[in-house]
């Protein structure tokens, strides 16, 4: 069961970082579309010719009296036509293509979070005849943090005056998601190892398993799949962690 539930995790992280180089390739292409997009070039001016006013033939003298005479009304070339502006679309063009960049720049900068930069306390004075223990119970995100963290320091008693190594070698106590988180944490703020374990609590404080009361202890029924030898032991469990 804990493999399958690792492997789903596993497959889950894989599925998210290709949806996230999916995005990133089609933010990529949209800015290339962009870049290569050529302004709309500015409607020629085509200057009219005037029209000619046709000339009137002298008529007769008694014609003339009759008909009126007709004023000339000289037709001008059309005023230019307005220009179409292109500083508006350019501008809009490069709000567009600096957003675009903007988020890229922030996609590619959450994957390079946490990982450009060594940790602070990578380099520790170790002492000389160190030997790290072996860890045959590590923290999957599963459980109590508590536990793991008194588990952790008894393994790590002969070094307790020496918070960097405690810092340093927490990680080789983790696995899975908990390792995960600690990759990934901002090593800036941890200054002390209480930081650390602050940071772990908060981070898993819903897997804190709390101490029943006597009232609980008393209302523990047994199950009815459940066999009073296991009844036993889980009632006994439970007295050990009485309040």
């Amino acid at each position: 069961m804990e493999n399958e539930d690792t492997r789903a995790r596993v497959i889950n992280m894989e599925n998210q970082m290709t949806q996230l180089m999916t995005l990133l390739a089609d933010l990529s292409n949209q800015v290339k579309n962009l870049t290569s997009v050529t302004p709309v070039s500015s409607t020629m001016n085509i200057p009219t010719a005037p029209l000619e006013v046709p000339v009137v033939e002298p008529v007769a003298k008694g014609l003339a009296e009759e008909i009126p005479t007709a004023i000339p009304i000289v037709i001008g070339p059309e005023p230019p036509s307005k220009e179409i502006p292109t500083s508006h679309f350019d501008e809009e063009n490069a709000r567009r293509l600096a957003k675009i960049e903007e988020r890229l720049c922030m996609l590619q900068g959450y994957q390079l979070q946490g990982f450009d930069k060594p940790s602070p306390f990578a380099k520790v004075t170790v002492p000389e005849f160190y030997k790290e223990p072996e860890f045959t119970r590590k923290y999957d995100g599963i459980g109590c943090p508590k536990t793991h963290l008194k588990y952790y320091l008894g393994k790590m008693a002969h070094y307790s005056d020496n918070p960097p190594l405690l810092i340093n070698s927490f990680q080789d106590s983790l696995v899975g998601p908990a390792l995960t988180w600690f990759i990934e944490l901002d090593m800036e703020k941890i200054r002390t190892w209480e930081d650390l374990v602050d940071e772990f609590l908060q981070q898993y404080k819903f897997n804190i398993e709390i101490a029943p009361t006597r009232e609980e202890l008393v209302r523990v029924e047994k199950r009815r799949i459940e066999s009073f030898r296991a009844y036993a032991q889980r009632w006994s469990g439970g007295s050990l962690r009485l309040k």
